[in-house]
């Protein structure tokens, strides 16, 4: 009835996953080092900045990449989907960037998996997929993690069964 709510129930049957637990990120080596963000949308650059900035990293977030900046430990450059550059383009915004840092990271659309390619190809240290994995991005910092020749999915998955998460909302 109209404005008088309703009840409901489902039962959802889950098969268990031998995916393993993610374990905390150590971020005591990143205590220090600084980044310089280079993401267009203002929304997502606050967002990543204050990610980050809980692991102790100094973040200084921009929207385009600066004619000049003092040295920095990393430059994470978030490349927008719907205005994806050529791949020039991108290449000469790395040279740039080193000038800042030894290392320059591409963080891209997932779609652009042949870009990713073409740019680890062409010298530049790292890409990562969009939506961005924190963690990928803290052991590419600490050095933990070698530049992938591709795009790694997020979670390698050995089954038919995509992971899923499930949210009860209750409205009343």
């Amino acid at each position: 009835r109209l404005h008088q709510g309703s009840t409901f129930w489902f039962t959802l049957s889950l098969l268990k996953t031998d995916l393993p637990l993610v374990q905390p990120v150590d971020s005591e080596a990143l205590a220090g080092q600084s980044l310089l963000l280079v993401e267009s949308d203002i929304e997502s650059r606050q967002l990543m900045s204050e990610r980050l900035s809980q692991f102790g990293l100094s973040i200084r977030s921009v929207d385009t990449l600066p004619e000049q900046s003092e040295p920095v430990s990393c430059v994470l450059i978030c490349v927008d989907a719907s205005d994806v550059p050529s791949p020039d383009t991108l290449i000469a915004q790395a040279t740039h960037a080193e000038s800042f840092s030894d290392k320059v990271v591409f963080c891209l659309p997932t779609t652009e998996l042949a870009l990713s390619e073409h740019l680890l190809s062409s010298g530049v240290n790292s890409c990562l997929a969009k939506p961005l994995s924190v963690r990928k991005l803290v052991e590419l910092l600490q050095g933990e993690q070698q530049a992938p020749d591709v795009l790694p999915p997020a979670v390698e998955i050995h089954t038919n069964k995509l992971p899923m998460t499930v949210m009860a909302v209750d409205d009343n």
